[in-house]
């Protein structure tokens, strides 16, 4: 999709007519000392990709829409779906294996870099079914056991005592001794205690599905 397509798609979603754009351009023009356009001609030729326009322009389009300009100026930022996380079930993680199934979602752009990867809740019964977690994936294995992210919201690599698979599920690791950690539910309640931590990867933000009501794409 290209930036006149944005633009149409903007306009449409926002349901403003060329003639409130212009005389909304006529103020902004006015206020910031730029030139805009001062007829729906010249908007319909934008929407049509007729006519090239710019920065200033994508500004004032957003602002008469009351959008934010980057969706228009920018293709939006979209993630693959990594797995399914469960807090009903003590934040068990499902990874998704299956490459055909693999959904891809928009996220804010302050997420766009490769190290930041998304699990979408499930637990149809839970308030955050449809919910999703954005983490920042640990690389460095300096970084794996980062005293900081102690009592943090994360995704987390464990092992159980006796066991030999590693298990992931996104909770708050609390240390119990310099090997064993227990771990927190998202409310606070235990559910896993004496386990061994191979990996924390931070949860940066947790979006609920109210977030894309105001979004153009679906």
């Amino acid at each position: 999709m290209n930036r006149a397509e944005r633009l149409k798609k903007a306009v449409k979603h926002s349901k403003v007519t060329a003639d409130k754009i212009i005389v909304d351009f006529e103020k902004i023009s006015q206020q910031k000392n730029i030139d805009l356009p001062t007829s729906p001609v010249t908007v319909s030729r934008h929407l049509n990709g007729k006519r090239a326009f710019g920065i200033e322009e994508a500004e004032a389009y957003a602002e008469s829409m009351g959008t934010d300009p980057a969706g228009i100026l920018f293709t939006p930022v979209k993630k693959n779906i990594a797995g399914y996380y469960n807090l009903e079930d003590r934040g068990n993680i499902e990874w998704e294996e299956d490459v055909t199934k693999v959904k891809s979602i928009r996220v804010p752009r302050e997420f766009f870099h490769e190290r930041y990867k998304v699990l979408e809740s499930r637990g149809v019964d839970g308030s955050y079914h449809g919910s999703l977690a954005i983490y920042e994936k640990m690389n460095n294995q300096k970084e794996f056991l980062d005293v900081r992210l102690f009592g943090q919201l994360s995704i987390i690599d464990f092992t159980v005592k006796g066991k030999k698979k590693t298990q992931y599920c996104m909770g708050i690791p609390k240390p119990i001794s310099k090997k064993n950690f227990m771990i927190l539910s998202y409310s606070g309640q235990i559910v896993y205690e004496n386990v061994t931590i191979t990996k924390i990867s931070p949860v940066a933000s947790v979006i609920l599905p109210a977030f894309w009501r105001h979004y153009m794409d679906e």
